[in-house]
């Protein structure tokens, strides 16, 4: 549920987690300076990217954006509520280097990107997934990370 720490495991991955924040950064100029008095940001994202190892039918589902349902059956391009923009959170534990463990939440994010799924005899088929982290509510934080 968007806006609560996510409660539901994907499973085991295939490289791991990747998390990628990227700011816009304009600056602020005058006549008087060549250089600029100040810089500030004017845009930020943050995306998360995995391929899961369990293609279980929930892990399709969250990784669609238009999917609905949380299980079997999926139904994509549904007649009543496609284009309808699915919401999730993000938890990501983990271990850092410093040997400890990191609690990464986004509270409200977007699945986003193609998912294309192989399936091979004998072999496991992976689930890619990446998610578009926003804002959501006003009065909280898009991202916390949390060493204990």
């Amino acid at each position: 549920t968007a806006g609560t720490a996510a409660t539901d495991a994907v499973g085991y991955t295939e490289d791991g987690v990747t998390i990628e924040y990227g700011a816009d950064v304009a600056d602020i100029e005058t006549e008087e300076e060549t250089f600029p008095i100040n810089r500030v940001i004017t845009k930020e994202t943050l995306t998360v990217t995995c391929n899961c190892a369990e293609s279980t039918a929930k892990n399709i589902a969250d990784a669609i954006a238009g999917a609905t349902g949380a299980g079997s059956p999926i139904t994509i391009g549904d007649k009543t509520s496609g284009g309808i923009l699915r919401t999730c959170s993000l938890k990501i534990a983990g271990m850092p280097a410093i040997g400890t463990s990191r609690i990464i939440e986004i509270l409200y994010a977007h699945p986003t990107g193609t998912v294309g799924m192989a399936y091979k005899k004998g072999e496991k088929t992976i689930v890619p997934m990446s998610f578009v982290a926003y804002k959501g509510d006003a009065t909280k934080d898009v991202c916390t990370i949390t060493d204990a």
